[in-house]
């Protein structure tokens, strides 16, 4: 049997080595030392502080029961 492919190939959540702005609201920001989510796309990495990472993790596991349920997996 062939090897699954991994959906979630861009995500990870790193601790910040610097301060950093949240990507989905700059008023958010990223301390170093704090934990949040990265999104790399096109080679260009896009953190999201713990609170707009779990709104948008959130979503995604809603959407991805949906793609199960499509499917008929679930």
């Amino acid at each position: 049997m062939a090897r699954a492919r991994r959906i979630l190939v861009a995500a990870s959540v790193e601790c910040a080595k610097r301060a950093r702005r949240c990507r989905h609201n700059p008023k958010h920001s990223i301390s170093a030392g704090e934990r949040c989510l990265v999104l790399t796309n096109n080679m260009q990495d896009k953190s999201y502080c713990m609170k707009c990472a779990s709104v948008m993790l959130e979503l995604a596991t809603k959407e991805i029961a949906a793609l199960s349920r499509d499917l008929g997996t679930a």
